[in-house]
């Protein structure tokens, strides 16, 4: 049994509709979506239709200029630097990102995406000591939310701390030497919706700019156009620019990594779409993430040797393989508990098995949210602990009221 959805329905506005159809030349049907999507002016109009790079997008010097500087100077002494970074797309693409770019500055980092379960998110007590091995700290798609630990690290007053985060920033925020977020800028600001990987291509061409530095960036927008598309960030603003022009990138396949996946997944369509990146390319990566060591991920986003690139791609088929037979006997179960306990009428469905995988009961609960529009909670029981609780709420209110 499932509710029915809920349909909002925009008003019809026939007239404006003709006149933006006739000044841009499109259909009235997709005149009026673009007003449902409350673009008003014609330039807004026009930038949705046709996005192009805004150099103007940017954060204010004051606030971009110290944490540029403190990168500078730290490849200017031969410092030693961390990359640590999330452990899903956005993680792995922002890694791919910056680490090569440090590499071509000079530097030599080492980065580290942590394990789902050995390690968990973000930072923890007990990588503190390692981390003030190093002099400089660069944490991506994490870090903001982790006072106590930056606290920690700080606290030896030889290791800097930067964080590139785009979550929430909290209050207090952690006391890292610079923190770059698009959370601090107005909301219509065109950089608020970044993910991290697009986060880290506006630090990198920011550097470029202050510090006259020539590095390919547009050839970079196939990784940031994977992970805004994989973090599921919202298409507008600089994010529809960097996805319209990425997927341009992403489909000439020049990255060995890219063409491998693509190669291994069957596919064989010219153009990569941000449908083919949803369902054929971030499930693949994330499958690394979800069952094994995500660093497979972000190494195949950098490597240059092609035989690599076909073992990592590979490994990355297999892994999604067993991700959806996992997955798969996780909601099949889910089912028959439904079933069995009639618990189709509940207004909020609570389940459990033993032993579930904790990397793929999000993926079953997003399905169970999708059959029957409401609350899923999933928790996968060890024995002593329950873990990996999953509430979609939010998921169940789209459901009911945006479709």
């Amino acid at each position: 049994m499932s509710h029915d959805r809920r349909w909002q329905i925009f008003p019809a506005q026939p007239e404006l509709t003709a006149q933006i159809s006739q000044r841009l030349g499109c259909h009235p049907m997709v005149a009026q979506l673009l007003l449902n999507r409350k673009l008003t002016s014609l330039s807004d109009l026009r930038c949705f239709l046709e996005p192009e790079l805004r150099p103007d997008a940017v954060f204010p010097e004051d606030y971009m200029h110290p944490v540029l500087a403190l990168v500078h100077q730290a490849i200017a002494q031969s410092k030693r630097i961390l990359v640590y970074a999330d452990y899903d797309v956005d993680g792995m693409t922002s890694t791919a990102l910056m680490v090569s770019f440090l590499r071509s500055l000079g530097a030599e980092p080492v980065f580290k995406l942590p394990h789902r379960f050995k390690d968990g998110y973000g930072l923890s007590m007990t990588q503190v000591a390692w981390m003030q091995t190093f002099d400089m700290v660069i944490t991506l798609d994490c870090g903001v939310t982790n006072v106590a630990e930056i606290t920690a690290i700080v606290a030896n007053g030889k290791t800097e701390v930067l964080v590139l985060d785009h979550h929430t920033i909290p209050d207090p925020t952690p006391p890292a030497h610079g923190i770059l977020n698009p959370k601090v800028l107005p909301e219509n600001h065109p950089l608020y919706g970044l993910c991290t990987a697009g986060l880290v291509y506006v630090f990198m061409k920011a550097y470029c700019e202050l510090y006259a530095y020539e590095y390919p960036l547009k050839a970079q927008l196939d990784l940031v156009a994977l992970g805004t598309l994989a973090d599921v960030a919202p298409l507008v603003g600089e994010n529809r620019r960097f996805v319209s022009y990425g997927l341009r990138v992403l489909s000439q396949r020049k990255r060995p990594g890219i063409d491998a996946l693509l190669r291994e997944s069957e596919f064989d369509r010219a153009y990569v779409s941000a449908r083919d990146v949803g369902f054929v390319i971030a499930p693949r990566l994330n499958a690394a993430g979800r069952l094994a060591d995500p660093m497979f991920g972000a190494q195949l986003l950098m490597t240059r040797d092609g035989t690599e690139a076909d073992n990592l791609a590979r490994a990355l088929c297999r892994m999604n393989m067993d991700r959806q037979a996992i997955g798969q006997a996780v909601l099949d179960e889910s089912l028959k508990q439904i079933k069995e306990q009639g618990l189709d009428k509940d207004p909020v469905l609570v389940l459990h098995g033993m032993a579930w995988h904790a990397g793929v009961i999000g993926i079953a609960a997003s399905k169970l949210v999708e059959k029957y529009s409401r609350p899923v909670v999933m928790i996968s029981d060890t024995g002593e602990l329950g873990r990996g609780l999953r509430v979609l709420v939010v998921r169940w209110i789209f459901t009911n009221y945006y479709h």
